[in-house]
């Protein structure tokens, strides 16, 4: 994950005056690897729904066989 994904996810206080006081706005901190997998599902990453586990599994044989041949032509 880079510097800037991390700033999109993980926020610093807020600090606001109000009426003589400074209220204190605390935001969610989101996990890095969380941050990376809301990134992917953005960028439309992402595989299935899948009706049935067959189905899931002939994606993830489809998509390893696809990630063998791009290693296989690089030599």
């Amino acid at each position: 994950m880079t510097d800037g994904m991390a700033q999109d996810y993980i926020e610093l206080p807020k600090a606001k005056p109000e009426h003589g006081k400074i209220t204190l706005t605390l935001k969610p901190v989101v996990d890095p690897g969380i941050a990376d997998s809301l990134a992917d599902f953005k960028e439309g990453r992402t595989y299935g729904p899948f009706e049935t586990h067959e189905e899931l599994v002939r994606s993830l044989h489809d998509e390893t066989a696809k990630l063998r041949s791009k290693r296989t032509s690089r030599i």
